[in-house]
């Protein structure tokens, strides 16, 4: 059985995309964690802004703050990470590097100490787009379906 955890701000979620682009990201999320479930991959989902024990992020653009409550999360061990959303929802690139956002978890400039299997879902579209988000949580869904590698799977997108 695998180990996973997706990490989100519900706060700069609903910030950026609105509470119905919120919803559908949160929607494709449980999609996905049931569907990994099927193949024996329990999912974990943390948001950053609801952590207990005093770990919670209190200020959503704080990188600091960010990059200590991955890594409060991160404290168990487990097999990959999935970060949704870009660097305007969980920022945490370094502070030498401001000007550049790093969307890469396992990039040199990244502050986070990453040694699992890591990616992470960005809207790609110049204004904020839950869709992007959505659509890759799907195609993520279809693949546990298929179990196919996705260069192989074609959805009918509107």
């Amino acid at each position: 059985m695998g180990q996973k955890v997706i990490i989100s701000n519900k706060a700069a979620l609903i910030a950026h995309f609105g509470a119905v682009g919120h919803a559908n990201i949160e929607n494709a999320i449980f999609r996905l964690m049931a569907a990994e479930s099927e193949l024996g991959i329990e999912t974990d989902l943390y948001y950053l802004d609801k952590l207990q024990n005093g770990h919670a992020v209190a200020v959503p653009t704080d990188r600091q703050q960010n990059k200590d409550a991955i890594e409060w999360i991160l404290r168990n061990p487990t097999d990959s990470i999935l970060i949704v959303g870009g660097h305007k929802v969980v920022p945490f690139e370094d502070h030498y590097y401001p000007q550049q956002p790093v969307e890469n978890p396992c990039d040199a400039n990244s502050i986070l100490t990453v040694t699992q299997a890591a990616s992470r879902l960005l809207d790609t579209s110049s204004r904020p787009s839950y869709r992007d988000i959505v659509i890759q949580l799907d195609y993520a869904v279809v693949n546990c379906q298929t179990k196919k590698p996705l260069s192989t799977v074609k959805l009918g997108l509107r």
